[in-house]
Formats: structure tokens, C-alpha cells, sequence
């Protein structure tokens, strides 16, 4: 039995729109679900995310790492929420330098960032559950 331990949870940025929800930056594809699978939009005959393509839904393991990526695409930073999500059992998961893809995941929590705090939510079966603003000292997350 390996001893190696592959860590399945990352984070991930996402722009949060003027209708207050939440897209992905680089596509601007609407992110509203608890669970999401991964589609390839090059090459549809295989399931995201393969060794030869840059498909799959991309988990970074710090929260600066993901709020990098998402700046790359032009957002501000007060214009993007970080989501904690975890890969579903079963899916691939390839792992890179500073996180890993995955074919699926499930929404742990979303962090949005104002000058009064951190704004939490998390999903309870499919009812996304808001807890409101808190001091960022005191928030904690799986």
C-alpha cells in the first residue's frame, strides 16, 4: 500500500457578476451549482481532464495562487469570489506544480472579499446558504 497522499481540495477564482453570480474568468461560463463536471471545449470525444489537453476544472492549493489566476483575466480583485472545492470521488485528478484538474467537484465554500470583512457561503444539498460578513480572523473552511 502507497504512503503517498494526494490532496484533492484547491481553491478556485471566479468574477462575480453585475447580477451578483458567479462566472468562471477565463470563459465567462456560469458557475451555479454545488456539483460541476468539466466539458473539453477542444476535443469533445474524451472526458476532462486527459494528460494532452489543458482541460478540466484547475483547483490552485492557495488562496493566493487562485486569486493570481483569476487576476490574469482582467478582473480586479474586489471583483472575484474564492471557491473552496473538492474533486468527486472517482474523478482524475492530474496533479500540477501549484494544484491540480479535475474532471469534477463538488462547492465547499465561497469567500468573497469586502472592506467590512469576508463574506462566507456554502452549499446545504443544492440551497446555497449565505452566513454573512465576518472579521477575517475568524472565518475557517475545510
Amino acid at each position: 500500500m502507497s504512503s503517498d497522499v494526494v490532496i484533492t481540495v484547491g481553491w478556485h477564482a471566479m468574477r462575480i457578476g453585475e447580477d451578483g453570480m458567479l462566472y468562471t474568468p477565463a470563459r465567462g461560463i456560469l458557475w451555479d451549482a454545488r456539483f460541476a463536471h468539466a466539458l473539453c471545449p477542444l476535443d469533445q470525444s474524451h472526458e476532462p481532464p486527459v494528460i494532452n489537453c489543458s482541460c478540466g476544472i484547475y483547483l490552485w492549493y492557495t488562496e493566493k495562487e487562485a486569486m493570481e489566476h483569476g487576476l490574469k483575466y482582467g478582473a480586479e480583485p474586489e471583483e472575484l469570489a474564492l471557491v473552496r472545492m473538492r474533486a468527486l470521488e472517482g474523478s482524475t485528478v492530474i496533479i500540477h506544480e501549484n494544484g491540480l484538474r479535475t474532471g469534477a467537484v463538488e462547492t465547499v465554500l465561497i469567500t468573497t472579499s469586502y472592506r467590512s470583512g469576508l463574506n462566507l457561503a456554502f452549499y446545504s444539498n443544492t440551497t446555497l446558504v449565505r452566513l454573512g460578513v465576518f472579521n477575517e480572523a475568524s472565518y475557517a473552511f475545510i
